[in-house]
């Protein structure tokens, strides 16, 4: 068994198909809360709604427990209000704990967590299909496949990403994981993928990730670069923010993309960009698309 680096580099590059308050302040006790702790609803000034238990209600600043992400702290300039609950489930249907964009950007994970019980499917340019699985507060499993081998008659590249993150502190989680390709070439199983350790600084919707990744190759010693990830995500309105991220070598050589997501009511993402690869090949184009539609499940 081998695998070509013409086969890994391709892969590595596709890591991851895989205020001001504005209303009052009110908080009330929650009656359903047998332990007295007191649940809130935080209202974000770009539509986004988390809920958990109240830990600091400062001058400045709201920290919260939430059950997907732990420990959050807002700042005065990113909420639009809050509100105590009764319950949990108390939120007008919306499916605020099923964001994509809180976990990745656009083909890298952020070391913020999936959160457990949610799952959501990613359409990626159209040919390839991920489903991500959040299996605790903790740990995530997301795969999926290519389809263009189909197409051609072939068995698709297929790949796992299992993920751990944990909180480290105020809007600061660290993350580990393995992305682990398996490809089928000239009747040849191909095994490789990468191993990576990241951290991400900030809220929710604005936060910075930064990353070392390392390729390995099963059953053949493989003499590869580190890759650097770096990535943000900043909020222009209460549904449009702006995503970047790069993968390089210390060469600086690597993938740039840079783009847009756009967050319907319903929690359905559309990220819309460009992809402009350094170092391989000169095509002389601008950038290649990046398109993509996350469901939750």
């Amino acid at each position: 068994m081998k695998i070509s680096s013409s086969f890994l580099l391709p892969v590595l590059l596709c890591i991851c198909f895989i205020t001001n308050l504005s209303a009052q302040k009110r908080t009330r006790k929650t009656k359903a809360d047998k332990s007295g702790s007191e649940i809130i609803e935080v209202k974000l000034k770009n539509g986004n709604i988390l809920v958990g238990e109240l830990i600091k209600l400062g001058r400045d600043s709201v920290v919260i427990m939430n059950e997907q992400f732990g420990r959050i702290a807002f700042v005065k300039t990113e909420i639009k209000s809050y509100d105590g609950l009764d319950k949990r489930s108390d939120i007008d249907g919306e499916e605020w704990d099923k964001g994509k964009y809180q976990s990745q950007y656009f083909l890298s994970p952020t070391a913020r967590p999936v959160g457990a019980g949610n799952r959501y499917y990613t359409n990626f340019d159209v040919f390839a299909n991920t489903f991500s699985f959040g299996i605790s507060n903790n740990f995530s499993v997301t795969a999926g496949f290519e389809a263009v081998s189909i197409f051609a008659g072939e068995f698709p590249i297929v790949y796992v990403n299992p993920k751990l993150s944990l909180p480290a502190g105020e809007n600061l989680y660290i993350a580990v994981g393995t992305s682990l390709f398996v490809a089928t070439f000239n009747d040849e199983v191909n095994l490789g993928g990468l191993v990576y350790g990241n951290t991400t600084i900030g809220s929710a919707t604005k936060n910075f990730s930064v990353g070392l990744g390392f390729a390995y190759a099963v059953g053949e010693s493989l003499d590869s670069p580190l890759l650097y990830q770096l990535g943000f995500t900043f909020p222009l309105s209460k549904k449009v923010s702006i995503l970047a991220e790069s993968f390089v070598t210390s060469n600086i050589e690597g993938l740039y993309n840079l783009g847009l997501r756009v967050i319907t009511k319903g929690n359905i993402v559309f990220d819309i960009g460009i992809s402009r690869p350094t170092g391989i090949g000169n095509s002389g184009a601008i950038g290649l698309p990046l398109l993509s539609l996350s469901v939750p499940l």
